[in-house]
């Protein structure tokens, strides 16, 4: 079983909402493009998207999931690193 695998198994058998962050090559160079689909995009400059984004998973209440990590562009990193501050 692969670490993907292993994850998605904990989360479905403890039931934990979560919302996932999906990292990808063609998302890379998007600003928050690995929670496209998965929030709502503040809109303005990097600081403030960052901070909206921030305010809003922390909202939610929810475990922030994220696989392939290396592919992240730089506001998605920079979010999930202040998110849990």
């Amino acid at each position: 079983m692969g670490k993907t695998t292993a994850l998605r198994e904990v989360i479905i058998r403890r039931g934990v909402a979560t919302i996932q962050a999906l990292p990808s090559l063609s998302a890379r160079n998007i600003p928050l493009g690995a929670f496209a689909a998965v929030l709502p995009l503040p809109q303005g400059d990097s600081t403030s998207r960052v901070a909206g984004a921030i305010s809003y998973l922390r909202s939610e209440h929810r475990l922030v999931v994220v696989d392939d990590c290396h592919l992240l562009d730089d506001e998605s990193a920079t979010v999930l690193h202040l998110v849990s501050r």
